[in-house]
């Protein structure tokens, strides 16, 4: 993501270091048979009070995976379009090769980590000890046609090499179209800005029913570009909607950060209401709603109040190894898994695949990520200057 031009940009790095920080315990927490099961489960089983809780309430914010696969894909929206609104944004082949650097080519590397650790285990023997999820994991050996579709972004089973590959095809697309979109967003009031991710919603379900998925495997695109839009509209009245929440109350605020948890949650709070109510709830996207408390969290977590909390050192730290430690978890996970899962309780494995993970993405990022960013901004630069 570009970091240029962007207001407390610390404060954008802590909450997506913590969005990170909750893809790795879902994944960790899901190598167990109990949480698995749990998460999907259509509703609470009963069978560990204390699984369930963390399940089907808002505490299931402390490891919601997917919800923050929603909010990094709102965020890119956000950041991306930015400098764009204030026409300091790159030249398109500049904003090409700094994506290609930023994200294609770290994804190429855990990628081909992913193909060796495949190579290695997907013949080993599957452990009963762990869940279903992971012994998914390096199923079987790649074939080499999957090996193409997986580097050019054609189609592939991530699950089967590196599971978190899966949203960066949908990244990297998508975020190439932000520079054409905050054209017409940049010129239009705002009342169409708005209608922007609402129409592009419509376009989705509309074309949905006419089986148009069957036909174009990219149109599943259209569903994510929601979450995209929501983010580059809220980036364009960014600073007169920071001038009224930076006037509301801590309580206000605290408020508002407890409500955007429930959104946040919506799929898993929604199963403690009754029959009734559940049939008319279900109704309502999940991930909608999920986008709407991303955009509420990325205001919140701007605001002068919540911002001192999140530029503290720590958080700060694990932002700047947050994408690396996207890629490598899985492949931590299950390295761990694979060599340890029949010797150590699978709930000593959970903290242990947690803090190998952060480790393993500190030397990622120094090594491979930041560099590779850093290459591609001169390439950027000089690409400009021709």
């Amino acid at each position: 993501m570009e970091k240029s031009s962007l207001p407390r940009i610390h404060s954008m790095d802590s909450m997506r270091g913590l969005a990170s920080l909750q893809v790795l315990l879902h994944h960790s927490l899901c190598i167990t048979v109990g949480f698995y099961t749990a998460y999907i489960a259509p509703s609470p089983s009963e069978n560990s009070i204390l699984i369930d809780t963390f399940t089907f309430s808002p505490l299931h914010f402390l490891w919601a995976g997917h919800e923050a696969v929603i909010f990094f894909f709102v965020m890119s929206g956000f950041v991306l379009s930015i400098p764009y609104y204030k026409e300091r944004g790159d030249k398109y082949p500049s904003f090409i090769i700094k994506r290609i650097f930023r994200i294609y080519l770290p994804y190429l590397i855990a990628l081909g980590v992913g193909f060796l650790l495949n190579s290695i285990y997907n013949s080993h023997p599957r452990i009963p000890e762990l869940s279903e999820w992971f012994n998914g994991i390096f199923a079987r050996a790649v074939t080499p046609s999957e090996y193409v579709d997986f580097v050019f972004f054609l189609k592939g089973y991530f699950h089967n090499v590196v599971t978190s590959l899966w949203s960066l095809p949908v990244e990297i697309k998508l975020s190439l179209l932000i520079p054409i979109i905050t054209i017409p967003l940049r010129k239009l009031n705002r009342n169409i800005c708005i209608f922007f991710p609402i129409f592009n919603m419509l376009i989705y379900h509309f074309g949905k029913r006419l089986g148009m998925e069957s036909i174009w495997p990219d149109f599943t695109l259209f569903y994510y570009f929601t979450f995209f839009l929501f983010g580059a509209v809220l980036s364009r009245y960014f600073q007169e909607i920071m001038a009224i929440f930076n006037n509301f109350s801590q309580v206000a605020l605290v408020v508002m950060l407890i409500i955007s948890i429930l959104f946040y949650t919506y799929k898993w709070n929604i199963t403690l209401l009754s029959n009734h109510l559940y049939i008319y709830f279900h109704k309502i996207p999940a991930d909608y709603m999920t986008a709407v408390a991303s955009l509420l969290i990325l205001i919140l977590g701007m605001t002068t109040r919540f911002s001192r909390i999140l530029n503290t050192k720590y958080l700060i730290g694990l932002g700047r190894i947050s994408f690396s430690l996207y890629l490598v978890h899985p492949l931590i996970i299950a390295f761990v898994g694979f060599t340890l899962g029949q010797i150590i309780h699978v709930y000593y494995l959970v903290p242990l695949a947690i803090v190998l993970s952060l480790i393993a993405s500190i030397p990622f990022h120094y090594l491979i990520e930041s560099p590779l960013q850093k290459l591609g901004r001169k390439l950027g630069e000089k690409l400009v200057r021709i």
